[in-house]
């Protein structure tokens, strides 16, 4: 039954507070009435509908994964950290070998120009074969040389040179002249 309001006692109570059970008339009496009350009252009521909406065990590892990833927001992981490593030494890689392609085309490229691992590889490579079986046969520039004649008697008073007349003698193959290779080794070849 309707009383009057048990905080400001002045009108009519038409409310009941759901906690305490005190009769109150407006929502500042309700408010006012006991902030004890009226908290605990809207923690009961948060509590209430979180625990209707509880997660499944799928959703909260998915909320669990997404909470990672956000903290973790631009911390690479290990496995990508790698690959970025990988990535720039062969890139690094890449522009070194392009440099000592460089040089070597200029023709300035020394044995000094190579680390000590890039080294010790060259001399593997060297004592095994493999580079002389991917050069060419050398042939000496005298091999295909040509002997220009010119005529001394014709160079009197004139100052136009008379042209030269060219020929090229046949030479001998340098491999049938040649020595075998073997005897400059002191231990004879496998």
């Amino acid at each position: 039954m309707p009383g009057l309001c048990g905080v400001c006692v002045k009108a009519t109570a038409s409310y009941t507070c759901p906690r305490c059970q005190l009769n109150y008339c407006s929502l500042a009496c309700y408010k006012g009435h006991s902030t004890r009350c009226t908290e605990s009252f809207y923690e009961d009521q948060v509590r209430v509908e979180l625990q209707s909406h509880r997660a499944t065990e799928e959703e909260r590892k998915k909320l669990e994964r997404v909470v990672a990833e956000l903290s973790n927001l631009g911390v690479a992981s290990p496995e990508e950290e790698e690959e970025e490593e990988e990535l720039e030494a062969e890139e690094k890689a890449e522009e070194r070998l392009m440099a000592l392609v460089a040089k070597a085309e200029r023709g300035e490229l020394n044995f000094e120009d190579l680390t000590e691992e890039e080294a010790r590889c060259f001399h593997s490579e060297l004592k095994r074969g493999v580079l002389g079986q991917s050069l060419t046969a050398w042939e000496p520039w005298w091999v295909n040389a040509s002997i220009v004649s010119l005529d001394l008697d014709s160079l009197d008073d004139d100052d136009t040179p008379p042209a030269p007349s060219t020929t090229t003698l046949p030479t001998p193959s340098a491999s049938s002249r040649a020595p075998k290779p073997a005897h400059l080794c002191r231990r004879p070849p496998p």
